[in-house]
């Protein structure tokens, strides 16, 4: 099914959604698994806050700066093939530290190095992902298929960290690991499942940069996207830093270990859920504007 299909279904019944909803369930969930236990070793190995750090900067600031390419990129070719690029990278990058921790070799700038391929691959996925979306349900199903996707995508915020924490406790570092790179197996599994959808022609006619400036003329001059894209950023250099800082309260301060450090991280994921929730009940865009500014300040304090 396809956008030039008229017709308003469940995004559930149509047989390729489900492929791509499972992928997206199996890739989020090792993502969010795989970062708190990252985080757990680079404290481990290092035993500074400072070096949580780092492996959050490892992780933004290639995403800050490949991100307006992604999406130009995921327009000129098919979104199913770079899904699977971008996705395989991730495999064989989660497979090398898992190597290396078997064989008891791993150091710090691995998980640096590692932090920055995934940092550079997500820009990638991401946007092929969400236009894939409207090439498999079509326009009229997409509204659904998007709250779809959300609904999946914040149970895997609140499932993964918390399953990473009670996994590293019971099998060890290294098989939690192993359980992370079968779900990003998984994930690659489903996407081979879902039919390729190939470019427009009309997309590859423009080039790339002038994609890339039609695009930030374009948010420039609508402030509200702007100001959208804005508070977008600020999660990445804030959010971030304090879920990887969880470890230090689970390791120093409240001596919880594994298991209480997944629970926090779940909780954190628990609290965004019931945040979107209430945002999108309130009516008005002038509401919802103050509401997150005045919750990004909370946040700062």
């Amino acid at each position: 099914m396809n956008q030039d299909i008229p017709i308003v279904v469940s995004p559930l019944r149509i047989p390729q959604f489900r492929w791509l909803f499972g992928s997206n369930m199996a890739f989020f969930f090792a993502m969010g698994s795989q970062g708190i236990v990252r985080a757990w070793l680079a404290f481990k190995l290092t035993n500074s806050e400072l070096a949580l750090g780092m492996i959050t900067m490892s992780v933004a600031i290639p995403m800050f700066f490949i991100a307006p390419i992604g999406g130009v990129i995921s327009d000129r070719f098919d979104r199913r093939n770079l899904i699977i690029m971008g996705q395989s990278l991730v495999l064989v990058n989660e497979l090398v530290i898992t190597t290396l921790l078997f064989l008891d070799k791993l150091q710090f700038w691995h998980l640096m190095t590692a932090a920055t391929i995934m940092g550079c691959a997500f820009p990638f996925i991401m946007p092929a992902r969400a236009a894939l979306v409207v090439n498999i349900v079509g326009k009229l199903n997409l509204g659904k298929a998007i709250g779809i996707n959300m609904a999946g995508m914040n149970t895997t915020r609140i499932l993964g960290p918390a399953a990473a924490g009670f996994l590293i406790a019971a099998i060890g570092v290294s098989s939690t690991y192993l359980v992370g790179i079968s779900l990003y197996a998984v994930g690659i599994f489903c996407m081979f499942r879902v039919d390729s959808f190939p470019p427009s022609k009309e997309a590859r006619k423009v080039s790339v940069f002038s994609s890339i400036i039609e695009g930030a003329t374009y948010v420039y001059e609508h402030k509200l996207v702007l100001v959208l894209l804005l508070f977008g950023l600020v999660p990445m250099f804030l959010a971030m830093p304090f879920q990887n800082l969880l470890v230090v309260f689970a390791e120093k301060i409240w001596d919880v270990g594994s298991r209480g450090l997944g629970l926090l991280s779940a909780l954190g994921g628990a609290g965004g859920v019931i945040g979107s929730l209430w945002v999108a009940s309130i009516g008005g865009t002038k509401r919802r504007l103050g509401w997150m500014m005045t919750s990004m300040m909370v946040f700062g304090t």
